[in-house]
């Protein structure tokens, strides 16, 4: 059958290409989920051996830091020709909620209350100097139950330095 002139053919469009699924949400997802998983089989399983850095501070009866289920968690931020924090991020809680503090002078401090039967301690500060120019430091601490579990020192201009622990002395 040839083609008539004045009729006229309907096709079909070209067929869309098929969409590809993203798959790195997905991987990201899993090796979240695998680190976590590995920190806290980490924090249970070890009975580590290790022998902490300072004796612990006692609490005080009738404190908060007293109570038998919570760990008392100290975040120190200091500078070495640094006089300000342009910004301070820690984990203030066992739920990873976290709290920001803005323009602080150092040295900084802060306690919170983490609960002693969580199944892991998510200990995270990250601080970042005020200062844009010149060659001071900045440092980071935490320490649980008056014992340093980590610290880390940065420096230069705009420094970040971050701190962070599942709770146990290095």
């Amino acid at each position: 059958m040839t083609d008539q002139p004045g009729v006229h053919r309907q096709t079909a469009p070209p067929a869309a290409p098929a969409r590809k699924r993203r798959r790195w949400p997905w991987i990201v997802a899993a090796v979240v989920v695998l680190l976590i998983i590995v920190i806290a089989a980490s924090s249970h399983g070890s009975s580590g051996g290790t022998t902490p850095a300072a004796a612990p501070v006692a609490p005080q009866a009738g404190s908060d830091a007293a109570r038998s289920d919570s760990d008392t968690i100290t975040y120190k931020v200091t500078g070495t020709g640094v006089t300000t924090a342009g910004s301070i991020t820690y984990v203030k809680d066992s739920s990873f909620s976290q709290q920001q503090a803005n323009a602080e002078p150092l040295p900084w401090t802060t306690t919170v209350q983490m609960d002693k039967n969580a199944i892991m301690q998510p200990l995270t500060l990250i601080a970042q100097s005020g200062a844009t120019r010149g060659t001071g430091s900045i440092t980071c601490e935490i320490d649980k139950n008056g014992v340093k579990v980590t610290s880390s020192t940065s420096s230069g201009p705009a420094a970040v330095v971050t701190c962070s622990s599942n709770g146990h002395a290095q």
